[in-house]
């Protein structure tokens, strides 16, 4: 199997194959982190094509400093803030998501169940960017600070102090929308 920083290699000397299947490999992460940020499913494939278009047009530029997921994270981070500013305030459905329930819970379980995780949601929604981001990418896709200060061109250190303020605000937040 070849390594992506070959595979960008490839693709920037114009091998479309290589660039299919960067895309392939990638597909899911970028619409994933597209769709926790923007929350719509529509919106979240535009900005994951558009974010490996992007790639695809500046293979010549790429640099590979960080791993390719990182880079391709810092992309689609860049087109969901760009679209943030645009659809701002973003709306957030929550029967957009889809929660899994466990055969054991009752239907009033899995009710509150998901109307806990609609209400983090909403908080997170309410987070300045840097820290919504952060906040996602670590919880919810499972990066390293390492990763995450790829992504967001800031210092390790500056990851936790991000880390630590969104934490504080969600927990601000929650505590006023469960009142």
């Amino acid at each position: 199997m070849i390594d992506d920083k070959q595979l960008m290699k490839k693709t920037a000397r114009g091998d479309r194959q290589a660039y299919g299947e960067l895309v392939e490999r990638y597909q899911r992460l970028a619409w994933h982190i597209a769709y926790r940020l923007v929350k719509n499913m529509e919106d979240a494939e535009e900005i994951a094509q558009e974010a490996f278009l992007k790639i695809f047009r500046n293979a010549k530029n790429y640099r590979p400093t960080a791993k390719f997921n990182t880079y391709l994270t810092r992309v689609v981070t860049r087109l969901c803030y760009d679209h943030w500013k645009k659809h701002r305030p973003l709306s957030y459905d929550p029967q957009e998501q889809n929660f899994v329930q466990n055969d054991q819970l009752t239907a009033v379980e899995g009710l509150e169940k998901q109307e806990v995780k609609s209400t983090v949601r909403e908080a997170i929604d309410q987070l300045p960017h840097r820290e919504k981001v952060a906040i996602i990418l670590q919880h919810y896709e499972d990066f390293s600070y390492r990763e995450i200060a790829q992504t967001l061109e800031i210092t390790e250190k500056a990851v936790e102090r991000v880390l630590a303020r969104g934490r504080n605000r969600l927990k601000e937040k929650l505590i006023k929308l469960m009142d």
